[in-house]
């Protein structure tokens, strides 16, 4: 939906649905603890996800706050992300908050974040650093995070992170752009790391949304016959998702529009 003409409509639905549990837990506190009970534990780490992911204002800030506060309080060259010592982010809000304040950021916060990740070695922190790296909308910066990770492949769970990833809710084309214009750093790639290779190109059969996109693809996996055999179910949901949001994704912006009509005519009346 979030590439259709549509989608602000759409949006318009969702934050109203994520919007009142957001509130609610937000007045509760965002590090409340509640280690007692998992499915109010698991339906908060939900809600502020979907809020923060779509684009949801009130998240948006809350993230933007909590970033520039461990940015100012983790600044000094050695201090680390991890424990909470300096960041006193909850643990499940990190990868909300990274991820956040990367999409809406700038440069100087991916290079703090990037710089915290290469000296990090707690692995669930650098988990969550590299949920907020690719996160940038800088194409230079995207290229520098994903072939760092890929350089360190041998310690690092390129499957996980690119499943990770893939839940950016963005029209998103920086891994292809990276290895359509770049096809000598694929095919080395080709020759030293197939599986994770394997695994970025799946991320990035995840964000084709137009016919100009399939075509890159199948332009990139032209001199590589082992990925396009693999890569063919990929392709054809790519496809499918394609034909769908042409045929389906008006309905359902319709269908929010008279929705989010309902929706604020209640909310009025139970004032």
């Amino acid at each position: 939906m979030y590439v259709h003409e549509t989608w602000p409509k759409y949006k318009e639905y969702l934050e109203i649905v994520f919007g009142v549990p957001y509130e609610k837990f937000s007045r509760q506190g965002l590090d409340f603890d509640m280690d007692n009970d998992t499915d109010l534990f698991q339906s908060r780490d939900i809600v502020i996800t979907r809020a923060c992911t779509i684009g949801y204002e009130p998240c948006v800030k809350m993230a933007r706050e909590k970033f520039d506060e461990v940015k100012k309080n983790c600044s000094g060259e050695h201090q680390f992300l991890n424990g909470m010592g300096c960041n006193k982010l909850p643990y499940y809000l990190r990868p909300i908050v990274y991820a956040s304040a990367l999409r809406h950021g700038d440069e100087e916060d991916f290079d703090f974040l990037f710089k915290k990740w290469n000296m990090e070695h707690y692995l669930l922190e650098r988990d969550s650093i590299f949920t907020g790296l690719c996160n940038t909308n800088s194409r230079t910066r995207s290229d520098l995070a994903w072939k760092t990770l890929l350089n360190n492949r041998a310690r690092e769970n390129i499957l996980a992170r690119a499943g990770t990833c893939s839940k950016r809710l963005i029209n998103d084309t920086l891994l292809l752009d990276m290895f359509y214009e770049q096809p000598e750093y694929l095919k080395e790639l080709t020759e030293t790391a197939e599986g994770p290779v394997y695994h970025i190109l799946t991320l990035v059969s995840r964000n084709l949304n137009t016919r100009k996109d399939i075509e890159r693809f199948d332009e990139i996996l032209k001199p590589h016959p082992q990925f396009a055999k693999y890569m063919a179910g990929a392709r054809h949901h790519a496809i499918d998702r394609i034909g769908w949001r042409h045929r389906v994704a008006p309905y359902f912006g319709g269908n929010a529009s008279e929705a989010v009509v309902e929706m604020r005519r209640l909310s009025l009346s139970a004032l």
